[in-house]
């Protein structure tokens, strides 16, 4: 009977939940209709207009060791697990971040209200396709609608925490090597006044959980984002101001929370006699980006939360062998120097450290990056590109660290 209860209360509270992010939808989505109701013609000057934008880009990349995607490489495979070959070298060309998007602007709705989005692909995938046959990837698609200071974008974009990025080894963006962040679908609203010589801007985001890692602990064929029935929380709260006449400082902090209540496990046991487990996903971190010249440029994030994979923080890890979440703290920085204007050479470090006591012998404990970066512009619109990263990952239980000696040339032309 006790049993019954409990799972009747569980459904009644589910369906409570449920129904209130329908609710809070249905409000929101009232709220802008009727906004968008305001009279007001549109007027023939501001039709929709497009612009096509991209670059065509080569890959050369060269390893002295494998990575767990040797063309996106994120963490050193464990040397010396039993059976594994140290130093084992690799070699890939590729063209997959060629990138091609499709920008819609300055379409009036009103007179008030204006219209923007964007759909934007590459060819960077982990799986599907071969390297002569690449399956396009949707980067970016999305509808933006803008009322003075007020933004509301619906689609798939980048999130919102986290929003700075290394400006090296873009096959892999440093994810589960310090940077987190990356793209989901999502219903964001931007207030971003002017203040200062620069703007303040609220960013809150209600966003898909699990769609970068796509998790399914409970083994049921449903992502656990999606099953929880519940969806991530973002927020970012900073500034952007001009601090001089080729200076400037892009400071915030953010967040992000998500949580499953009674996932259900059945090949793990949770506190002994129950299968059932509560996960939550959360992060906190600080992005800060300074360009006091005009030709020096300093930029880092730092970082700490649990159950951190589907945001590319854990080293790719979420939960352990007794159904709790990993904790990880972690972060970069990097310093970017112009030698005119066509030479700019960066230099910078990232770590993705995990909590030891939440992990078992075998897993990974701390991947970290040491980079270096030279790129040329011969020619306005054609960028030449030599990176150095030096990749170490340890794993709990082993004494050495696996080490890989990254080496990536690429050429890029923008148009």
């Amino acid at each position: 009977m006790e049993k019954r209860s409990a799972s009747f209360i569980n459904t009644l509270r589910h369906e409570r939940r449920t129904g209130s992010i329908v609710l809070m939808i249905a409000l929101g989505c009232a709220i802008v209709a009727a906004l968008l109701g305001v009279p007001g013609e549109t007027r023939a000057e501001d039709k929709l207009k497009l612009e096509a934008y991209g670059f065509l880009r080569f890959d050369a990349m060269s390893s002295d060791s494998h990575m767990n995607n040797d063309l996106v490489p994120m963490w050193v495979l464990n040397e010396y697990a039993p059976g594994a070959i140290k130093d084992d070298a690799s070699l890939a060309f590729h063209p997959r971040l060629t990138r091609l998007g499709l920008r819609f602007k300055g379409h009036s709705l009103s007179e008030d209200w204006t219209l923007d989005g964007g759909v934007e692909i590459d060819f960077q995938i982990f799986d599907a396709g071969s390297e002569s046959r690449q399956v396009p990837r949707m980067r970016l698609g999305y509808m933006r609608l803008n009322y003075k200071d007020l933004h509301i974008l619906a689609g798939q974009h980048w999130d919102i925490i986290s929003t700075l990025y290394p400006n090296v080894n873009l096959n892999g963006v440093n994810w589960n090597a310090g940077n987190t962040g990356d793209r989901r679908p999502q219903l964001r609203v931007t207030y971003s006044p002017e203040v200062g010589n620069g703007n303040i801007v609220i960013n809150g985001a209600l966003a898909q959980a699990g769609a970068v890692n796509m998790s399914d602990v409970d083994k049921n064929g449903v992502p656990d984002g999606m099953d929880s029935a519940v969806p991530m929380v973002q927020g970012w709260l900073g500034t952007d101001q001009k601090i001089g006449e080729n200076a400037s400082i892009k400071a915030g902090v953010w967040g992000h929370y998500w949580e499953e209540d009674d996932l259900h496990i059945p090949d793990i046991p949770v506190d002994g006699d129950t299968t059932f487990a509560d996960l939550k996903s959360w992060s906190v971190g600080l992005d800060l980006k300074v360009k006091p010249v005009a030709w020096l440029m300093f930029q880092g994030e730092v970082w700490t939360g649990e159950n951190l994979g589907d945001i590319r923080g854990g080293i790719g890890q979420t939960i352990n062998l007794e159904a709790k979440e990993i904790g990880a703290t972690g972060g970069w920085v990097e310093v970017d120097v112009s030698l005119g204007k066509k030479i700019v050479l960066i230099a910078g470090h990232t770590m993705d450290d995990v909590k030891d006591d939440d992990i078992s012998d075998g897993m990974r404990a701390k991947n970290q990056a040491l980079y270096g970066a030279l790129r040329w512009r011969p020619f306005e619109k054609l960028m030449i590109t030599g990176e150095y990263v030096r990749f170490e990952t340890t794993y709990l239980g082993y004494d050495e660290t696996s080490v890989n000696n990254h080496i990536v040339a690429h050429m890029m032309y923008f148009f």
